[in-house]
């Protein structure tokens, strides 16, 4: 059985072909790539899932708004891979449930995504002690780009006429959210802005 360290390190090695990078950002590279072999497993279990389960499109939405939205405001992880995947499965499939239980309409849906997003602002990227966010630019950029992604999800919910649509945007993003917040650090034992413990 071929191991996950031997696939990611053959990856690795097409991807910084005539490429010339540090030590350090070779191993970022490396673990982005880890990262996603690890989690690519635990998604197809998901989706088949919840396609047996009948509800697939909604976990997709939830998906993509919540990866969208972790891609640039990054968060804590969950310490264990089994805790990730229950975490994970919450998020994708147990608040296709949950939706069902929130009607929003185009002025409730404004305002909590405007209430979120006063909050992404302040705290997003969130580091993690493994990935801490050196670059100062590179955290501005991740933060610009997580508002213009809130700002595109503000427009589809207010275009769309379904309620249940909203609520799962807004589901993901609250989830999103929660991750970054330094009271879930503190709760989970987790090091917050870790870039701060660095003299550059």
């Amino acid at each position: 059985m071929i191991k996950i360290n031997t696939i990611s390190s053959y990856i690795l090695s097409v991807i910084l072909k005539n490429t010339t990078c540090n030590e350090i950002e070779r191993l970022k590279v490396k673990l982005g790539i880890d990262i996603l072999l690890l989690n690519i497993p635990k998604i197809l279990i998901l989706y088949i899932i919840s396609a047996y389960l009948g509800m697939l499109q909604y976990t997709i939405i939830i998906s993509i708004v919540f990866g969208v939205l972790r891609s640039t405001s990054f968060g804590t992880h969950a310490n264990s891979s089994i805790k990730c995947f229950f975490v994970t499965a919450f998020i994708y499939i147990g608040e296709v449930y949950i939706a069902n239980l929130f009607i929003f309409t185009r002025f409730s849906y404004l305002l909590l995504l405007i209430f979120m997003a006063i909050f992404f602002y302040k705290y997003a990227p969130a580091d993690t002690e493994k990935h801490p966010l050196l670059n100062a630019k590179l955290r501005k950029k991740l933060k610009l780009k997580t508002i213009f992604i809130l700002l595109i999800l503000l427009i589809i919910g207010l275009i769309t006429n379904s309620f249940y649509f909203r609520s799962l945007i807004i589901l993901a993003t609250l989830s999103q959210l929660i991750l970054i917040l330094p009271l879930t650090y503190k709760l989970l034992n987790r090091r917050y802005n870790n870039y701060a413990n660095y003299n550059i």
